[in-house]
């Protein structure tokens, strides 16, 4: 249909030749926060698409505008639980329109009524990928359960977002959902102290070990044995050789430890290990460690997410558990392996201590995709800017699962 008027390369003018009427189009990154203020009109209308990926500082600038009969439309698929397309729904002054594609005449009548629109094939397909066929009885106990041709199902986070139009139960970018976190802390409370000290399936104890510094003021010690995490310890930031001291305590209190016990694998010792992160600040601390003997490792967060040999050779590319995903770096590996851990579906997954810090650490981090497909987390001054710190006991526990050198040939890597 001809839109009349007079046509510019970003905006349209009418035809009733009134300047103030016009339409203007334009990326929001295209602009600064500045430029938002030359726009002066008591009947402005703002139309943001995609509005649940654009920065606060966009919003900031458009709220300047919502001025006299001024009105602000907001379209997009809820990916985030967070943010201002978020919250605003929430507001009694914004009229909400959702669309849920199972609602769809297409879809309703298994037929193309409108072309173009979502079909029925369409969402069968998804439903059988993104859905899990339950019960009646079970549907009656969860909140988005739908039934389809004459079944009951559950859908996941993707189908709540890209077919019914729901927000997610996490935002499609978290890393760990919260409710995995919770449930390793439940099995963490379920089980007796010694169970809790002597755990992880004999697995030796890793030792992750985050140095302050840099503006920081405590270090974190971080204690793993197999599919426990212990309670972490925090020292007031002290210099590198008085906490390279408090390293040698804990590794010698796990050999006294074994050979009271009677451990009947002699190595086991010699195999509690401390992982540390040996860029800036916990370079020294590392330094001392291998001139004490102690068995350390140096973790670089910022190297490739590669399997090396003893000779530091790259044996393969890591992944995740399913093989599917590639990373960008080892601290999205690391993390990663966090998530594969704390998996429920896992048959001993990871039980986490009660801890406040450990659980925001975990449930803030984000991810995305670089060009090549790899996972990539967001940059740590991001984190801080959410929660107001540096996440350093959810980094001391990604430590302990850094992949060891030593082993020429793997199949997969296991906590």
């Amino acid at each position: 249909m001809p839109l009349g008027g007079y046509i510019l390369s970003n905006k349209v003018f009418p035809e009733y030749k009134i300047k103030e009427w016009y339409l203007e189009a334009f990326k929001a990154g295209d602009k600064q926060p500045g430029d938002w203020s030359g726009f002066h009109s008591p009947n402005i209308m703002v139309v943001a698409t995609e509005a649940s990926g654009l920065p606060e500082e966009v919003f900031e600038s458009i709220e300047g505008l919502m001025t006299g009969n001024s009105k602000l439309v907001l379209a997009y698929n809820p990916h985030y639980t967070t943010g201002y397309a978020a919250h605003i729904v929430n507001d009694p002054k914004v009229v909400n329109h959702k669309l849920n594609c199972l609602d769809a005449p297409n879809v309703r009548a298994k037929k193309v009524l409108i072309p173009g629109q979502v079909d029925y094939e369409w969402v069968k397909d998804r439903i059988e990928n993104w859905c899990e066929s339950i019960s009646a009885e079970d549907a009656k106990h969860l909140d988005y359960a739908f039934r389809f041709d004459g079944k009951w199902y559950n859908p996941n986070d993707i189908f709540l977002v890209r077919v019914m139009g729901e927000f997610p139960r996490e935002s499609e970018d978290v890393v760990i959902p919260a409710r995995w976190i919770d449930l390793a802390i439940e099995r963490w409370l379920k089980m007796n102290k010694e169970d809790i000290e002597k755990g992880g399936n004999g697995y030796p104890l890793k030792l992750g070990v985050d140095v302050a510094g840099m503006g920081r003021d405590k270090s974190v010690l971080m204690p793993r044995r197999g599919n426990i995490v212990l309670n972490p310890k925090q020292y007031a930031q002290s210099d590198h050789m008085a906490l390279a001291g408090m390293i040698k305590s804990e590794i010698e209190k796990e050999d006294k430890s074994n050979g009271q016990n009677g451990n009947d694998k002699p190595d086991m010792v010699k195999r509690a290990t401390a992982y540390i992160d040996a860029i800036g600040e916990g370079a020294g601390v590392y330094s001392r460690c291998r001139e004490q003997k102690l068995r350390v490792v140096a973790v670089k967060a910022s190297e490739g997410a590669n399997l090396k040999n003893a000779r530091g050779k790259i044996v393969r590319t890591l992944t995740d558990d399913t093989r599917q995903f590639t990373f960008a770096n080892m601290r999205a590996y690391l993390y990663w392996r966090i998530r594969d851990a704390l998996d429920p579906r896992n048959e001993q997954p990871l039980a986490l201590p009660p801890d406040d810090e450990l659980k925001a650490d975990l449930s803030n981090m984000r991810y995305s995709y670089r060009s090549n497909g790899a996972i990539i987390i967001e940059e740590k001054d991001e984190i801080k800017k959410r929660i107001g710190r540096s996440p350093d006991k959810g980094d001391a526990l990604s430590m302990t699962f850094y992949p060891e050198r030593t082993i020429p040939r793997v199949t997969a890597i296991h906590a």
